[in-house]
Parts: structure tokens; C-alpha cells; sequence
């Protein structure tokens, strides 16, 4: 038993509370009565200083469970969608209606919704799509993002 656990026991025995033996100036005092400058003080902050990196990494344990479970649920749920996306595919009557949803798919996978009107021509392109109208062989389709408002396919 060190002359700092001595000193807590004997403080504790003496009434004061488990507050008060951890306070920094037990080590203080303890460092100016044994006369060894500042080691039972350096030693209390660094026991401090191994408790927060314990807790610290406790957390980040924590957090990297969540993550790996977060992970394996994505994973079977992409799985799933998958399988059942391949099922899909197996009870289209023809190969033009799988192609279709292929196409449908293809669209889901690229475009990203913003707004409103974004939305009104994902749908339109989706019910095009489903509906086996095609877009003719001239048009090369790009990702264009507007510069500003006046900038559009009409003018």
C-alpha cells in the first residue's frame, strides 16, 4: 500500500467524505509532508489522465459496435433487395419489360432528388420508362446542374 492509499484510508476513517480524499490536494499535501517534490501529485494526474483514456476508448468501442452492426444491417438489407430484385426480374413476361425495370433501376441508382420539380421529372422519367416510350437515338443524356434560373433546355 502506497503513502497516498495510507493517507485516503486513514482521512476516511477520520470522517471526510470519498470527495474529499480524491481532491487534488491530498496529493499536494502529501508530496509537501514526504518531501518528494511533486510525485504523488504527477501520479494522481496521471491515473486521472488513464481513466479518461479508458473511457474514452469504452466509447469508441461502443461506437464501433454500433457501426458494425449499423453495417451488417445495411448489408442484408441491400442483400435482400437485391434477391428480391433478381425475383422481380425472373416473373417479367417478357425481355423488354426486364429491360425496363433494368432501365428503372439504372435511374433509381443515379439521379438524386432535390426538390420538388426534381422529383416531378424523376417521376416522368420513371413512368416513361415503365412504360416502354424511349427518348429517341439523338439525345445524349448528361448530368447538367443549372448555373441559374434562366438556364434551361427551352431556350
Amino acid at each position: 500500500m502506497t503513502g497516498l492509499e495510507m493517507l485516503k484510508q486513514e482521512m476516511l476513517k477520520r470522517g471526510c467524505t470519498k470527495a474529499q480524499t480524491e481532491s487534488k490536494l491530498v496529493a499536494i499535501v502529501l508530496d509537501i509532508v514526504a518531501e518528494t517534490g511533486t510525485a504523488y501529485t504527477d501520479l494522481r494526474e496521471a491515473e486521472q489522465r488513464v481513466k479518461e483514456i479508458e473511457d474514452e476508448a469504452a466509447v469508441a468501442r461502443r461506437l464501433w459496435e454500433k457501426y458494425t452492426e449499423t453495417e451488417k444491417k445495411f448489408r442484408e438489407g441491400v442483400m435482400e433487395y437485391v434477391e428480391d430484385f433478381k425475383a422481380s426480374l425472373k416473373l417479367c413476361e417478357t425481355p423488354e419489360a426486364r429491360d425496363a425495370l433494368r432501365a428503372a433501376q439504372i435511374l433509381t441508382n443515379t439521379v438524386t432528388v432535390k426538390d420538388g420539380r426534381e422529383n416531378a421529372a424523376y417521376i416522368a422519367g420513371l413512368a416513361s420508362i415503365l412504360c416502354g416510350h424511349g427518348f429517341g437515338s439523338t439525345i445524349g443524356l448528361k448530368k447538367v446542374k443549372a448555373l441559374d434560373p434562366y438556364t434551361s433546355a427551352r431556350y
